[in-house]
C-alpha cells in the first residue's frame, strides 16, 4: 500500500469508518500489580478486584483457591490511586458496571459482584 493508501486508511480510522487493529495480547490491566494465584487453569482467565479490608472479599479468594482455579488478584485499597482508577474506568467500560467488592471478572464477558457462594458455584462451573 502506497502512502496514499496508508493515508486513507488513517483517515478511515480517524472519523471510525474503520475500526483501528488493537493488538490481541493487548491488556489494559497490564500495569496493575496483581498476585497470580496457581491452580487449574480455566477457560476465561479470572481477575478479582477486592479490598483488603472486605470479608467477603477474603471468602471469595479463599473459595478460588479452594476450588483449585487459577486466577489473579489486587486489593485497590492497597495499590496507587492510578490503579485504582484503572480498574475503575475498566469495569465501567468493559461490563457498563460500577466497581464494587468483590468484583470478579469472568474473561470480558461476564461478572460477579459481591461473594453469594451458591452464585459463584453456578457462574464458574463452567470456565
Amino acid at each position: 500500500m502506497g502512502v496514499f493508501g496508508k493515508k486513507i486508511v488513517e483517515i478511515a480510522e480517524n472519523i471510525g469508518i474503520l475500526k483501528k487493529e488493537v493488538p490481541v495480547d493487548s491488556d489494559p490491566l497490564v500495569d496493575i500489580p496483581f498476585v497470580q494465584m496457581q491452580g487449574r487453569p480455566s477457560r476465561l482467565p479470572l481477575t478479582l478486584f477486592g479490598l483488603s479490608t472486605c470479608g467477603f472479599c477474603k471468602k471469595g479468594i479463599q473459595y478460588l483457591i479452594d476450588a483449585d482455579i487459577a486466577f489473579r488478584y489486587v486489593y485497590v485499597d492497597k495499590a496507587p490511586e492510578a490503579v485504582r482508577k484503572t480498574a475503575r474506568e475498566y469495569a465501567k467500560n468493559t461490563f457498563s458496571a460500577n466497581l464494587t467488592y468483590p468484583f470478579l471478572c469472568i474473561g470480558t464477558e461476564r461478572y460477579l459482584s459481591g461473594f453469594v457462594r451458591p452464585a459463584w458455584e453456578k457462574e464458574l462451573q463452567d470456565v
